[in-house]
């Protein structure tokens, strides 16, 4: 089972936040916008989740993730990304993309 992603709006200081979760590979990655452009970010790598439960597993993980970065939006606790980091966070959103239409393709 496909696990889509986990989004949510934000409001901190009457400012609109939108933060997305996505599983892409062996990682996690929690994506926060605003206004259209990634303010912050968290990458977290898994690796391969085994076992009857995995499904579960990776929802656990998501939603622990989401949730610790939503925290540190309200709190103020966030690291304004890089221009590196936004350079890998254009490679990973056409991956994500990729991946999308591969697996869209297989299941025509």
């Amino acid at each position: 089972m496909i696990i889509q992603g986990l989004n949510r709006e934000v409001n901190v200081a009457n400012e609109q936040y939108h933060v997305q979760t996505e599983n892409v590979g062996d990682n996690l990655i929690t994506l926060i916008f605003k206004g259209g452009a990634v303010v912050a970010r968290a990458k977290q790598q898994i690796g391969a989740l085994e076992g009857p439960d995995r499904t579960e597993k990776l929802r656990r993980l998501m939603q622990s993730q989401h949730e610790l970065m939503i925290n540190k939006l309200r709190e103020g606790e966030l690291v304004p990304i890089s221009v590196e980091e936004q350079r890998e966070v254009d490679r990973e959103e056409k991956d994500l993309i990729a991946k999308f239409l591969e697996e869209w393709a297989e299941e025509e």
